[in-house]
């Protein structure tokens, strides 16, 4: 029920199961963090995170396997087909004449670091002292499957340094400048509250740089609908 919510979490249902521009453009107008829950195929990727990822200067794509890594990275690099003629489409292609999306599991990536402005790693990374430049002065953030990447850090099994990962996600989140972006297709009442506890540090952060009067940001949680109406179920007696 919407009256049981609280005032610092919005959510904006969308009657479709694919990420467009209008879903595009009403997440670039929102502040605070954003949690994408749109069903598997709807486009996160290239209709949420890669806009993100190329309209600021300083950018993360994070997730929490590395075939998630190779994959995004190739998706973030590859320009719209000369057939694509929206005006994202138009906006990615200029932007991304300037620059690439660098993956952490490049040989020479220490080397790279001071010139690289956009990457994606695996949050098992997020500790190791070369990237600390670029992740203390980020722009947007935006995390894949990230209900799956916060069981990954908190089963305490996959990580080192589980508890100290965790604290530095949070700080991520009360840090980065402008846009803060959860996508998942699961994303669950744990993922809200590990968001609430971002969204905590994150207006203490905003009211150290800008004094108490400013505005508290909130947890958006931009909901899709999951279309079955393509869905074939096969079954048969089970004395056959």
């Amino acid at each position: 029920r919407d009256d049981c919510r609280p005032d610092h979490i919005e959510y904006h249902k969308f009657n479709k199961s694919v990420i467009d521009e209008e879903v595009l453009n009403f997440a670039k107008g929102l502040d605070g963090i954003i949690i994408v829950r749109f069903p598997m195929g709807s486009r996160k990727t290239q209709g949420i995170i890669k806009p993100m990822m190329w309209e600021y200067p300083n950018s993360l794509f994070a997730a929490h396997r590395m075939s998630l890594i190779g994959g995004g990275v190739d998706a973030l690099n590859t320009k719209p087909k000369p057939e694509d003629q929206t005006e994202q489409d138009h906006i990615l292609r200029d932007k991304m004449s300037h620059g690439f999306v660098a993956n952490y599991q490049e040989p020479s990536i220490k080397e790279m670091m001071p010139g690289i402005q956009k990457l994606a790693w695996c949050i098992n990374s997020i500790l190791k002292p070369e990237f600390t430049p670029l992740l203390n002065n980020l722009d947007a953030v935006c995390i894949d499957e990230a209900a799956q990447t916060l069981r990954h850090v908190t089963s305490g099994g996959a990580i080192k340094y589980p508890v100290a990962v965790f604290n530095r996600w949070l700080e991520l989140m009360a840090t980065t400048k402008d846009k803060v972006i959860l996508a998942d297709a699961d994303a669950n009442d744990i993922l809200v509250e590990f968001c609430e506890l971002g969204l905590k540090q994150r207006n203490a952060h905003l009211q150290a740089l800008y004094g108490e009067n400013v505005t508290p940001q909130k947890i958006h949680i931009i909901d899709g609908h999951t279309d079955c109406s393509d869905t074939s179920i096969y079954y048969t007696d089970s004395d056959t």
